[in-house]
């Protein structure tokens, strides 16, 4: 497969508006379901392999932080270009890492 790179700016599927309205309502979705987790509830395994239910919330809200700054974004880009190398999956990956360092049990 060749690619090769382009000037033009992508175009967008949804409008802005109406892109952020849908992330907001999904965001909200999320968080509700994980308000209402019980302790039990968060070291259930999740349909991916080496995943709890913990890792996966960390994950998530590492990618949410990551495409709402360009800081956390050029970090993550930085990380996904060398130090991380390919194939990297489960609770350590880009994200999980980040955001399970920092939130620890407080992710809800």
């Amino acid at each position: 497969m060749t690619m090769t790179a382009s000037s033009e700016p992508r175009t967008a599927a949804l409008p802005r508006d109406t892109a952020m309205r849908l992330a907001a309502t999904e965001y909200q979705r999320l968080l509700d379901l994980l308000r209402a987790l019980g302790p039990e509830d968060w070291t259930r395994p999740t349909e991916c392999p080496g995943w709890d239910v913990r890792a996966m919330a960390a994950h998530t809200l590492g990618m949410v932080e990551m495409a709402a700054s360009i800081r956390e974004t050029t970090c993550s880009v930085g990380l996904l270009a060398g130090a991380v190398g390919p194939g990297l999956t489960g609770p350590g990956a880009v994200g999980a890492g980040s955001a399970g360092g920092r939130y620890g049990d407080g992710l809800a």
